[in-house]
C-alpha cells in the first residue's frame, strides 16, 4: 500500500496558557461534570477504551482487536430478551469459542481490556433507576474468572495495572440529588475494597460531580518500574459554560491526591489523553498531554509539556528556540482533536542504515488527531522527537467505518500500533477488514518502486502505513459442513482413472507449486520423501496419503527447524525445535505448538523445564539461571504465576504466591542465618502485615513498607512514606 508522503509541520503563532495549581492538601478535587461539548460527546467512546463509528451509526455487530485475534460482538435475540454474544476469532476469522451474556434488559458493551492473556469487559444496563455497569475477567478459553457488580452509575474510563489488575473510573452516587467522582483500584481477583492500606486495591472519592469529566488515567512507573501512582486527564468547568481548562491529576499508588493542574485559555480546552515519559535511564520527566482548545474558527488540537508536577516546562536538550515550546498546536483551518499521544519506544533512538545513508534516530512522542475535513473524517499524526522537534506530520485517510486507539502499553520496541479501523458487514458471509495504522523504526518502503525516492527517504529513519487484514468468519459447524459440500461435490465430478499408478520412486507438483521427490504408493507420497515449499519450507522424512507421517526434518529459511514426530501434516509427539539465535526445545509437540513437557534453553544457558500448553508455559515447571537462581512452582500463561519457591545461591528463599515472577501476595523469606519472615509481598518487597522471626525464636508483627519496619499501626504507612 502506497504511503502518503509526509512533510514537516509549519508552526503556528505562541500562544500563552495559565496554569492553576492546587495545594497537595486540599482534600477534595470537586470534580464532575455538566456541558457536553461536540467534540466530546463524538470521541469520548474511543477515548474511553471503546470504539467509534465515523458515519455515528452504531452497528449491532462490532470487532475488537486482541492481541493475534479479535472479538466479535452481536446482539442475540431469544425468548424476547436480547443478550449480547461474544465470539474469540482467530487470526483468520474462525471461531475458537462463543458465549452468551444473558442479562435481564438490553446489555451494551462499554470497555474492553486486555490484561496479560485475560479480557475485561464492561458492560451497562439501562433501567428505570439509570445505568447500572457490571464487569466480567474471562480466561483466553472464554471462562468466566469473576464478574462484579459495579458500585457505579457512569463508567468514564479504565486501564490496567502492572500488578496484574485494573483501575476505573466512574460515577457513585453519594446521597439524594449528590454523586461523586470516584476512582476504584481492582486486584487480580476483581476485588476493591481493603481493611487497612493497600495499594492494590482501593476506592478513593475524587469529589462532587460539578462540571468535569476523565477521559485517561495511566499508571506512572518509577526507575525499577514500580509502581509510583496515577496520571488522570480530562477538563474542570472554570466559569461559565465556554470556559473548560484542560486538567491533570496525580495519585499516588494508594489513591491519594499529589497534585493537579489545570490549564487554560479563553475558550473551552479539554484533556483527552495523557502519557508520562521517561528518560534513557527510565527516570520520570514529566507529561505529554493533548486534546482540544477552541478557537475562533474552530477547534485545534494540542500537545502540552509538564514537568514531574504538573508545571508547563520547556522540552529538555531543544535543537531550536521554537522546538522547545511547552504548548504546540496543530490542525489549524480544520476542527482538529487530539485523541491520542504515545510515547515512542526508546530503541528509535538508536543510529541505523538506510540504503546506503546512516541516520541518528530520536525518541519522543507520537500525536495523534481526529481531522474533520469538510464531512470526511481524517486522522492527522504528528511525530514529535524527545526534544520537541516536530519531525513530520502525516494526514491519513481511514480506510474502515469505525476507530479504535492502539493498546496503552506496548511491548514492541521496533514499531507501535496507532489506531486500528474495521468494516464488519452485516452478513458475515462477507469478508470482515480489519487495518492497523503502525509506526516503523525502520523504512519499510525502501525497494517499493511505486514511490520516489523523495517520497521513500520523507520520513527517514521511520516510516508508517495500513495493514489490512482480511478474516473470513467461520464457525466449527460452518467447516463441518463445508468439508461435507466438498465431499458431495467430489462425488459428482467425472474422476478419471489413474494412469499407470505407481509404487516406486517418483515425483508430484502441487497446484502451489511445491515440489516432492520420494516414494509413492498409487501415486500418493507414501514412505520417505522430500518435499520443498515455493516459500524455501523442505522437509525431509516419512509420509502416509500425501501427508507428514512419522520421524521427518523441517527447516524454514529463517534458519529454525524441527526434528521429530509428525501426524496428519503437524508436528505431533517428541522433537527437537531450534532457532538460529541460539535457544532450542525438546519435548512434546501438539498442532506444531508446544505441549506437553519439554525443556526451553536460551543461549546464555538460562532454561525451563516442565508443562507446556498451546506454546507457552504452563502447569508446573523449574526455571534455572546460569547464577545458580531457580524457580520452581506454577506456570500460567507463559509467566511464572500461582504457587512457587525461588532459590539464591546464597542460602536465601521464598515460597509462596508469585505473578509474573515476581514475590505478590503471602509467602514466607527464609535467610541463611535462620531469621525467616511471613506476611505480606509486593513487587518482591516486604509490603504490607507480617512477622519478622529472629533465629532466637524472637517474633516482631507489625506492617512493612518496601521493606522498612513501620510498627503495628496501619497508619504509619501514610505519615511515614516520605520519611
Amino acid at each position: 500500500m502506497k504511503l502518503p508522503t509526509m512533510f514537516i509541520n509549519t508552526p503556528g503563532p505562541i500562544r500563552k496558557w495559565r496554569y492553576i495549581l492546587v495545594a497537595a492538601l486540599s482534600l477534595s478535587l470537586f470534580l464532575g461534570f455538566m456541558f457536553v461539548s461536540e467534540a466530546e460527546a463524538e470521541v469520548s467512546p474511543l477515548l474511553q477504551g471503546g470504539q467509534i463509528t465515523l458515519s455515528g451509526v452504531v452497528g449491532d455487530t462490532q470487532i475488537y482487536p486482541l492481541g493475534n485475534s479479535y472479538m466479535l460482538i452481536s446482539k442475540e435475540s431469544k425468548d424476547k430478551e436480547t443478550d449480547l454474544l461474544l465470539e474469540k476469532l482467530t487470526a483468520k476469522g474462525q471461531r475458537e469459542w462463543s458465549l452468551p451474556l444473558a442479562q435481564p434488559g438490553e446489555e451494551k458493551l462499554e470497555l474492553m481490556q486486555m490484561v496479560g492473556n485475560d479480557i475485561v469487559i464492561i458492560l451497562s444496563t439501562s433501567g428505570k433507576a439509570g445505568f447500572s455497569y457490571r464487569m466480567l475477567r474471562l480466561d483466553g478459553t472464554g471462562k468466566i474468572i469473576w464478574q462484579r457488580n459495579l458500585p457505579l452509575k457512569k463508567v468514564s474510563t479504565m486501564n490496567t495495572t502492572n500488578d496484574d489488575g485494573l483501575i476505573v473510573i466512574g460515577v457513585k452516587s453519594s446521597g439524594i440529588g449528590r454523586n461523586s467522582l470516584v476512582a476504584l483500584k481492582m486486584d487480580n481477583k476483581g476485588s476493591w475494597n481493603a481493611v487497612a492500606d493497600d495499594v492494590s486495591r482501593w476506592e478513593v472519592t475524587l469529589g462532587n460531580e460539578n462540571y468535569c469529566q476523565i477521559y485517561d488515567i495511566k499508571q506512572v512507573l518509577d526507575q525499577n518500574d514500580y509502581n509510583d501512582g496515577y496520571i488522570i486527564a480530562g477538563y474542570k468547568q472554570m466559569g461559565g459554560q465556554n470556559q473548560k481548562d484542560a486538567m491533570l491529576i496525580k495519585l499516588d499508588t494508594y489513591g491519594r491526591l499529589c497534585w493537579q493542574h489545570t490549564y487554560s485559555r479563553a475558550g473551552n480546552d479539554e484533556a483527552f489523553s495523557v502519557t508520562p515519559l521517561r528518560d534513557e535511564n527510565k527516570n520520570l520527566t514529566g507529561y505529554a498531554l493533548t486534546g482540544y482548545c477552541t478557537r475562533i474558527n474552530g477547534q485545534e488540537m494540542y500537545l502540552l509539556h509538564t514537568g514531574t508536577t504538573g508545571s508547563l516546562n520547556r522540552w529538555p536538550g531543544i535543537d531550536r528556540a521554537i522546538d522547545g515550546d511547552a504548548v504546540k498546536f496543530y490542525g489549524r483551518g480544520y476542527e482538529t482533536v487530539g485523541v491520542g499521544v504515545y510515547p515512542v519506544p526508546k530503541s528509535f533512538e538508536g543510529s541505523r542504515t538506510i540504503g546506503k545513508e546512516s541516520f541518528d534516530g530520536d525518541a519522543g512522542v507520537l500525536l495523534v488527531g481526529l481531522q474533520t475535513i469538510e464531512t470526511e473524517k481524517k486522522l492527522l499524526v504528528v511525530r514529535i522527537s524527545e526534544k520537541g522537534r516536530d519531525k513530520w506530520e502525516s494526514r491519513q485517510d481511514i480506510p474502515g467505518e469505525t476507530l479504535i486507539m492502539g493498546e496503552a502499553n506496548q511491548a514492541s520496541t521496533v514499531q507501535l500500533n496507532v489506531v486500528y479501523s474495521s468494516s464488519v458487514p452485516d452478513d458475515l458471509q462477507e469478508p470482515i477488514t480489519v487495518n492497523l495504522l503502525k509506526l516503523y523504526m525502520q523504512n519499510v518502503s525502501e525497494n517499493d518502486k511505486t514511490k520516489s525516492q523523495t517520497e521513500v527517504y520523507t520520513q527517514k529513519t521511520e516510516d508508517m502505513l495500513w495493514e489490512t487484514v482480511t478474516l473470513t468468519y467461520e464457525t466449527p459447524e460452518d467447516k463441518a459442513g463445508r468439508t461435507e459440500d466438498i465431499k458431495k461435490l467430489l462425488a459428482r465430478q467425472s474422476v478419471p482413472a489413474l494412469v499407470s499408478p505407481r509404487s516406486g520412486r517418483g515425483e508430484i507438483n502441487w497446484p502451489d507449486t511445491s515440489y516432492y521427490l520420494g516414494n509413492l504408493v498409487i501415486g500418493k507420497a507414501d514412505g520417505e520423501g522430500t518435499l520443498l515449499f515455493p516459500n524455501g519450507v523442505w522437509y525431509k522424512g516419512a509420509w502416509k496419503n500425501n501427508m507428514f507421517n512419522g520421524k521427518g526434518y523441517l527447516r524454514f529459511p529463517t534458519g529454525e527447524y524441527y526434528q521429530g514426530e509428525f501426524k496428519e501434516h503437524m508436528m505431533k509427539g517428541k522433537g527437537i525445535m531450534s532457532w538460529p539465535t541460539g535457544e532450542k526445545y525438546e519435548g512434546e509437540f501438539l498442532n506444531n505448538q508446544r505441549d506437553g513437557q519439554g525443556k526451553l534453553t536460551w543461549k546464555n544457558g538460562t532454561f525451563y523445564e516442565g508443562g507446556f500448553k498451546e506454546g507457552q508455559a504452563s502447569g508446573m515447571g523449574l526455571i534455572r539461571w546460569p547464577n545458580g537462581e531457580r524457580y520452581e512452582g506454577q506456570m500460567t500463561g507463559g509467566n511464572a504465576t500461582g504457587q512457587g519457591s525461588y532459590y539464591f545461591p546464597s542460602g536465601e528463599w521464598y515460597r509462596g504466591e508469585i505473578a509474573n515472577l515476581a514475590f505478590e501476595g503471602v509467602g514466607v523469606y527464609h535467610w541463611p542465618d535462620g531469621s525467616y519472615y511471613v506476611g505480606e509481598f509486593k513487587q518482591d518487597r516486604l509490603n504490607g502485615e507480617g512477622y519478622y522471626v529472629w533465629p532466637n525464636g524472637v517474633q516482631q508483627w507489625g506492617y512493612w513498607k518496601d521493606d522498612r519496619y513501620l510498627g503495628t499501626n496501619p497508619d504509619a504507612v501514610k505519615t511515614r512514606e516520605n520519611w
